[in-house]
C-alpha cells in the first residue's frame, strides 16, 4: 500500500504540494488555536468593547448595554464552569437571537467550538440559512477582530448556508423537523431557538430537544441552550424551566431603594403597608402584569415572600357600564412598589435595568433559568410602554 502511493505521488509532484500546503494550513490553524490568550473579562464586556452587530433590522450597531443589563448573566453562562445548561422563558423582544449571537461571536473568537444551532425550520423565513446568512456571517463581518479570519476562495463554501467552519470553529445550523441533521457528530455548545415552535416527535425519533441534547454527551465542556417564548405550560419550555434553578429579575425600588442596595436577611425585617407579611427584599421587587402563571414560584426556597410590583392605572379609566378607557390606560399605567406604594413608570426602567439582579428562587445543579416577561424590555418606543402591557 505505503510502495502505491509513494509511486503516485511520484508521479505527481503537484499533489505533493497541495498536501503539504493542506498540511501546514491545518498546523497553522490548530497552533493558531491552542495558543491563544485565555479569554479576560466577561463575554459580555466583550461584546460592549468589540461586537458590531448586522442584521435585518439592525444595521452595523456596535452592542450597547443601556437597556441590555438584563442580558449579562445569561450572555456570560457561555464562559460559565457553573452553567451546563441554560433555559431562557422570555417574552417577544427580550433579544433572545441577540444573547445567542454574542454567545457565538464570543466563543468563535475565544475558544473555537464544535456547536449546532436549531430553529423551528430549515429555510424560509425566520429559516436556519437566513439566520446563518442574514444575521450571523455578517455580524462576524462587521466584528473588526474576525476581519483577517474570514474564510475566502473555496473554503468561503463552508462559510454560508447551513454551515459556518473558520479559525477550528464548525457550527451547523440546521430545522427542528430533520432528524438526519439533528443526529450527526457531537458538539460542544447546542443552541434551540424558539423551542415551543419543535415538534415533540419526528415520526419514530424522539424529538428536537432529545436528539440534540444526545449530540453533547461525552463531549468535555459541552453546554445547552434553550429559548423560547412561552405557550403552554406543560409543554415546551416550561418544563425546562422548573428543572432550573428558575431565576427573576429582581428590581430596585427608585423611590424607597435610589442606591440599588442589596438587603440581606435579618431579624429586623420591612413590614409591606398592603399585607403585613415580613419581608426581606426590603426595596427591590419582580414585575408581574396581572395573574401569575401557575407554575412560577412566590416564595423563595427558604419561605420569603417573592415581592411583586402588580401593573395598575387610574381607577378613572374604568367606565361605568364596565368598560375601559384604553386611552387613559395605556398613559396612566404604571408599577406599584410593594414596599412603599411608589409609582414606577417608564422613565425609571433604563435604571432599574442597569441595577436589577437576577436571583434564583430555587436549587439546580447547573442548569440556571432564567424567567424575563416581555415588559421588562426598557427599550422604549410605542409599543413597549408599560401601558401597553396592558392591551
Amino acid at each position: 500500500m505505503i510502495s502505491n502511493l509513494e509511486t503516485i505521488f511520484a508521479s505527481t509532484p503537484e499533489l505533493i504540494d497541495q498536501v503539504r500546503a493542506q498540511n501546514r494550513a491545518l498546523a497553522a490553524e490548530l497552533l493558531e488555536r491552542f495558543t491563544r490568550p485565555l479569554p479576560k473579562g466577561e463575554p459580555f464586556d466583550w461584546a460592549v468593547a468589540h461586537l458590531v452587530l448586522e442584521t435585518p433590522v439592525i444595521k452595523g450597531v456596535p452592542f450597547i448595554p443601556a437597556g441590555r443589563e438584563y442580558l449579562r448573566d445569561p450572555i456570560n453562562d457561555i464562559n460559565a464552569d457553573d452553567c451546563r445548561e441554560q433555559t431562557c422563558c422570555w417574552g417577544t423582544g427580550n433579544a433572545k437571537t441577540l444573547k445567542n449571537i454574542v454567545q457565538m461571536t464570543w466563543a468563535a473568537e475565544h475558544t473555537p467550538y464544535s456547536g449546532l444551532y436549531i430553529m423551528p425550520s430549515k429555510e424560509g423565513a425566520g429559516g436556519a440559512r437566513q439566520f446563518n446568512n442574514g444575521s450571523l456571517i455578517p455580524t462576524i463581518e462587521r466584528t473588526p477582530c474576525f476581519a483577517d479570519k474570514i474564510p475566502t476562495g473555496a473554503d468561503r463554501h463552508n462559510f454560508s448556508g447551513l454551515h459556518l467552519q473558520f479559525v477550528g470553529n464548525n457550527l451547523d445550523f440546521a430545522g427542528a423537523n430533520s432528524p438526519t441533521q439533528l443526529g450527526a457528530k457531537r458538539c460542544q455548545f447546542v443552541w434551540l431557538d424558539e423551542q415551543d415552535k419543535y415538534k415533540s416527535k419526528l415520526g419514530r425519533e424522539e424529538g428536537a430537544d432529545y436528539l440534540a441534547g444526545e449530540r453533547t454527551k461525552q463531549v468535555p465542556n459541552a453546554k445547552i441552550f434553550r429559548q423560547s417564548t412561552p405557550t403552554k405550560e406543560d409543554f415546551g419550555i416550561w418544563p425546562h424551566l422548573m428543572r432550573s434553578d428558575l431565576r427573576r429579575r429582581f428590581l430596585p425600588c427608585p423611590h424607597c431603594n435610589p442606591e440599588a442596595k442589596c438587603q440581606v436577611p435579618s431579624a429586623k425585617c420591612h413590614v409591606t403597608p398592603d399585607t403585613g407579611t415580613p419581608d426581606t427584599f426590603s426595596g427591590w421587587f419582580v414585575l408581574v402584569k396581572d395573574a401569575q402563571f401557575s407554575v412560577l414560584p412566590e416564595k423563595m426556597p427558604d419561605g420569603t415572600r417573592i415581592p411583586l410590583a402588580a401593573l395598575t392605572w387610574d381607577a378613572e379609566a374604568k367606565r361605568e357600564d364596565g368598560s375601559h378607557d384604553m386611552e387613559r390606560v395605556i398613559r396612566t399605567a404604571r408599577f406599584k412598589c410593594p414596599h412603599c406604594g411608589g409609582h414606577i413608570k417608564d422613565h425609571h426602567r433604563l435604571w432599574m435595568d442597569a441595577h436589577g439582579r437576577w436571583i434564583p428562587t430555587r436549587a439546580a445543579h447547573n442548569h440556571k433559568g432564567y424567567h424575563l416577561p416581555s415588559f421588562y424590555a426598557p427599550h422604549i418606543d410605542f409599543e413597549s410602554k408599560i401601558g401597553r402591557a396592558h392591551v
